[in-house]
Parts: structure tokens; sequence; C-alpha cells
């Protein structure tokens, strides 16, 4: 290699592993050290007598309500659905919520990517997840 190809390839290795350096990784949460639901905006998939059903709840201090949803089967309301989260096992959290057409009780495991998988009770298999809506400000 001359001089020249040296000096191109270490100028790429350089511009390479600047941009490494300045990518800002990924935040992981620590579900092991979690007491507390993560607060902020989550788009819900729920699944409902069969049904998907697109939702997006508000946390705010273990207590989630939903601001607005589709239509559930049997033409119930989710908006306005309010329930208060309580740590059962790490990373875990039961919410049971309520509004005039709709009740359920859930169990909310949080992953590192601070999405939640969320199994009712009872379980019938469902495919349900909270995913965060990141605040694009």
């Amino acid at each position: 290699m001359n001089r020249t190809s040296l000096s191109v390839v270490a100028s790429l290795l350089a511009i390479v592993f600047t941009s490494v350096s300045i990518a800002k990784p990924a935040e992981s949460l620590d579900i092991l050290k979690i007491t507390s639901v993560p607060d902020g905006t989550y788009s819900v998939t729920l699944e409902i007598d069969g049904t998907p059903v697109n939702a997006e709840f508000r946390i705010r201090n273990n207590v989630a309500r939903c601001l607005k949803s589709d239509k559930a089967p049997g033409d119930r309301e989710l908006k306005g659905l309010v329930g208060n989260f309580t740590l059962i096992a790490n990373g875990v959290f039961m919410m049971q919520m309520r509004n005039e057409s709709f009740a359920a009780t859930q169990f909310w495991a949080f992953k590192p990517d601070g999405s939640a998988e969320i199994k009712e009770i009872p379980d019938r298999g469902e495919a349900q997840r909270a995913v965060p809506i990141v605040d694009k400000k």
C-alpha cells in the first residue's frame, strides 16, 4: 500500500470511529430496578373478543388513562378507562382498569426497550402490547 492509500484508509477509519463514538446508544430500561411504570404516553394494542383494538394511554404516577381508542366489539368505548398499577414482580405490574362500558385486569411485563407485553386475567392468548411513544420535540 502506498502512502496515499494508507492516508485514505486512516481517514475512513477516523470517520467511522468518530461517528460511532458520537452515536448515542439507545436507552435501556433496567427492569430489575423499576418500582413504578415509566411515565409517558403509550401506543397500546389490545385484543378484545378476538378483535384488535388500538388505543393510546397516558401514564403518570402509576395511573393509566386511555386518551383515545378504536371502538371495541359491542360498541364499547375504551376512552376514559382509568387504572392503577401495582408492582408484583421484577418489571411486572398489575393494573385493574375500568370505565362505564369496560373493565379488565392486566399484567404489564416490561422489556429493556421500554415496551410491555400485556396479559389479561383470564389469559386467552391475546397478542397485546404497549409501546412508548417518543416525543419528537
